[in-house]
């Protein structure tokens, strides 16, 4: 049962850590592309990387 437990912990904290470096990895992409002067595909794309 305590296994379990921290099995089901470790896989949620695993989550937590790949949904924040998607999300990292997107906006330091859209900071990248807005120093270039470019323009950002869209405000609704950056909204959306971050549900």
């Amino acid at each position: 049962m305590m296994v379990e437990r921290k099995l089901e912990e470790k896989i949620f904290i695993n989550e937590i850590v790949g949904k924040y470096l998607r999300n990292k990895h997107i906006l330091l992409e859209y900071l990248a592309r807005k120093e270039e002067n470019e323009r950002p595909q869209t405000v609704i794309d950056v909204k959306v990387a971050f549900n």
